[in-house]
């Protein structure tokens, strides 16, 4: 399969998903199907960097693209919160900034030596840092103003900082090992099985939540450990409310292995050149689904009062 043949097989599997999430009454085996479209896109999203001759301008278009989606959000969220009778939330869907980081990494891995591949991670994660810490307390005092959740999406995304990402710091890991790993078909197998064994270990086995109960009361303040630990968690892209619930159906993340096959098949060819496809495709349809939700939602609001 080529590159263009990969991304559509990987919005049709997305947009399975995103029905499941935005439409009302869904099977849940919608979501089972739509883990296997991230890690395409992740998987592809490492050999554009590989490929692209201009990696300044591809992470340009991720970063502009992860801004307007996130105006996108910021609508959605005054949407929902000028009209709560229509019993509709934000859209918290934005993987044009997870690619932008997972691609921002790629790019500062690929140097030429291992020094200055040092040199780059340490001056991300110093500047993540500067950035990210002080945003977090100012998104707090933010959050108490008029539409101020409206005024993070915006913010956050603009900052270029990790915090919020769907699906956080393990999905830009996934991404980042999926590229490290692209030219070895073994290595590559390896790895995403890995990261599924993983997912599910940390989640459905309760790993992180025994992580947190055991910190929790070695400090005079559990219950601010707790919030504390549980936010570290949410922005490596771990749920704290879904900590050794089933795998099957709540923490059915590592169904992403799935799309190993898929991946396998990749013949290196680029196929139709149709770059701004998934940049419009992606916002649009999940505008779409948000609005046919709505309504749906609010047509069957009466069965459930009556």
């Amino acid at each position: 399969m080529n590159s263009f043949q990969l991304k559509v097989l990987a919005c049709v599997l997305m947009f399975i998903d995103h029905v499941a999430e935005f439409l009302p009454g869904m099977p849940i085996w919608m979501h089972w199907i739509g883990r296997l479209s991230a890690p395409i896109f992740y998987f592809l999203i490492g050999w554009s960097c590989v490929y692209t001759s201009n990696r300044k301008r591809f992470l340009l278009r991720l970063y502009v693209a992860s801004v307007g989606m996130s105006v996108i959000q910021a609508l959605s969220s005054v949407f929902s919160s000028a009209l709560p009778e229509l019993n509709v939330y934000p859209i918290e869907n934005n993987i044009f900034a997870t690619l932008f980081q997972m691609s921002l990494v790629i790019c500062l891995l690929s140097a030429t030596s291992w020094r200055k591949r040092l040199r780059n991670i340490s001056i991300y994660v110093l500047i993540q840092l500067v950035i990210s810490i002080p945003l977090y307390f100012l998104t707090n005092v933010i959050d108490r103003l008029p539409y101020g959740e409206t005024l993070d999406y915006i913010l956050l995304r603009a900052s270029g900082t990790v915090l919020d990402l769907e699906g956080g710091l393990f999905a830009v890991a996934i991404g980042v090992v999926l590229w490290a790993t692209h030219d070895h078909r073994l290595r590559l197998s390896l790895a995403l099985v890995g990261l599924a064994a993983t997912d599910l270990v940390l989640n459905a086995f309760g790993v992180l939540y025994s992580i947190t109960t055991a910190l929790m009361y070695r400090f005079p303040d559990p219950a601010q450990v707790a919030v504390s630990m549980n936010r570290i968690w949410d922005v490596m892209g771990f749920s704290p409310f879904n900590f050794g619930q089933s795998p099957i159906t709540v923490n059915y993340q590592w169904m992403k292995v799935f799309a190993l096959p898929f991946m396998l098949l990749y013949n290196h060819q680029r196929g139709p050149h149709v770059k701004w496809f998934f940049y419009v495709f992606y916002p649009a349809h999940i505008v779409v689904l948000y609005l046919i939700g709505m309504v749906m939602n609010n047509l069957m609001l009466p069965q459930y009062l009556y």
